[in-house]
């Protein structure tokens, strides 16, 4: 009978204790699937930043083409000034020579005129 209750406490005992590793293991569980569902959480949330950085990326690129574009425009549009400044400007010498020349031929006409009189 001693030895019996003795085994009898001893499996009492392993019981119990297959009863607490059972809880540890059913915690030790959920506890693993509470970290899985966090790692898919933060997977998720990079998939996003990365798919948010290449859009960025591909924004930054065309906004990049397009000041090039302006730039080129700007440039184009600044020659297309000086030469037109520089056209109306002789345009300007032309007109003051022309009237130099029409005051030249004005005097040589008075000068004729007088001649004849």
């Amino acid at each position: 009978p001693a030895i019996a209750n003795s085994m009898a406490a001893r499996v009492a005992t392993l019981e119990e204790e297959a009863l607490l590793a059972r809880d540890l293991s059913r915690a030790q569980g959920d506890e693993l699937e509470s970290l899985r569902r966090e790692l898919r959480a933060k997977e998720f949330a990079y998939k996003d930043l990365v798919a948010t950085e290449r859009q960025a990326q591909a924004e930054l690129f065309k906004a990049t083409a397009n000041s090039q574009d302006l730039e080129e425009l700007v440039s184009a549009l600044r020659n297309e000034v000086h030469t037109k400044e520089l056209a109306l400007l002789a345009e300007k010498e032309a007109r003051v020579q022309l009237g130099e020349q029409a005051t030249e031929w004005q005097r040589q006409l008075g000068e004729a005129k007088t001649q004849l009189a």
